[in-house]
């Protein structure tokens, strides 16, 4: 679960510079959670007439929704005791609420660029379905009809393209690709730009919670682990090769992501957006998320040993050290390869814009060289 975390019971302490246990970091928010709780509390402090409180990791933690918390943790003060923050009736919105998600994600993005305290009823909309959220894009947790669980990321003001297409677009050329992917749509709600629809892989079609863990988390590095400091996809290997189910079809995996990860310039591919689910017979790796085109042209993680080019003749070069033969690693390469050189049709179909296709047509074109692989 956590190499900081000793398995045994009773009081245990973290590590120095640490105020949680690094199994718990994944359930935390991040940036826009954490903005949502704490305007919350500036906002109690200043109807109280009081100084606002510092809030640790665990007030963040305990202070989302229980719903909605990732992963398979649910917290109480006692054993025998409730759960923490769970409430009778659902706090989630249903689908129907999107719009006027949506308001309140662009009032609140407002009062920040403004440096003021939004109002209250734009905090009460989105606390509860929004402050479990990793990342720093607009978001909340949605249901449909069937209480089915979503996370919805809105368009931001401060997109200047239509972000929530191109990750729907990417999550469908990775399945084209062959990649176990997050099942993804995308909504048109009167918007400039759409809101994206990812469906929830820690939770059982009849909601029963799944165990998730970032890599992060289970590599035991923390936020800036990265390439620079010399970490990267063998970590990874490592420790599917010590700790997963079905090592082979896990290994084959991880190297086709790294391959499409190189072919659409997703490098935003840090640990944290990398995740395993735990099974009754070990971990295996989670669907892929978060994945979205950018300009840049080195990957967050090592691809090799030393290098974090994106160049796919550095990935097959680095075949052994991902446990394969030459031969399976030019065919992953090569399926990737031929997905995304498929992207122009798919993004037509999309309705993604030519301006905006125009921005990362370079880009496609440089890292699906054939002739890296020959």
């Amino acid at each position: 679960m956590s190499d900081d975390l000793n398995n045994y019971p009773g009081q245990q302490h973290t590590q120095p510079g640490r105020d949680i246990f690094g199994c718990f970091s994944d359930a935390l928010p991040d940036r826009w959670g954490r903005t949502l709780l704490l305007r919350c509390e500036q906002l109690a402090a200043s109807e109280e007439k009081r100084s606002a409180r510092r809030l640790s990791s665990f007030d963040f933690l305990t202070g989302i929704d229980d719903f909605s918390r990732m992963g398979g943790f649910r917290f109480k003060e006692e054993p025998q005791g409730e759960f923490i923050n769970v409430s009778q009736s659902l706090k989630i919105p249903p689908l129907t609420d999107i719009r006027e998600l949506i308001a309140a994600s662009q009032e609140i993005e407002k009062s920040e660029e403004a440096n003021i305290l939004p109002e209250r009823k734009w905090l009460k909309q989105l606390v509860q379905p929004g402050s479990s959220l990793g990342g720093a894009r607009p978001k909340a947790s949605v249901v449909d009809t069937s209480h089915t669980l979503y996370v919805a990321k809105f368009p931001s003001r401060k997109d200047d393209y239509d972000a929530g297409l191109w990750e729907h677009f990417a999550h469908q050329l990775a399945i084209r690709a062959g990649i176990h992917a997050a099942t993804t749509q995308v909504l048109t709600t009167g918007e400039k730009h759409h809101t994206l629809l990812s469906r929830r892989f820690d939770r059982t079609d009849d909601g029963r919670r799944i165990h998730f863990a970032s890599a992060m988390t289970l590599l035991g590095l923390t936020d800036g682990d990265n390439a620079v400091t010399g970490y990267g996809y063998l970590d990874m290997v490592d420790f599917i090769l010590q700790h997963c189910t079905d090592v082979n079809a896990n290994l084959r995996e991880l190297y086709r992501r790294v391959a499409y990860n190189i072919c659409i310039g997703n490098s935003d591919d840090h640990f944290r957006n990398h995740g395993f689910l735990l099974t009754s017979k070990g971990w295996t790796l989670s669907p892929a998320y978060d994945m979205n085109p950018t300009l840049n042209d080195h990957q967050s993680l090592l691809i090799s040993a030393s290098s974090s080019q994106s160049d796919l003749g550095i990935l097959l070069d680095a075949c052994e050290e991902y446990m394969l033969d030459a031969q399976t690693a030019k065919q992953i390469i090569g399926e990737v390869v031929d997905a995304v050189k498929g992207w122009h049709e798919w993004a037509v179909r999309l309705g993604i814009s030519k301006r905006e296709m125009d921005l990362f047509r370079d880009v496609f074109k440089r890292n699906t060289d054939s002739s890296a692989i020959m």
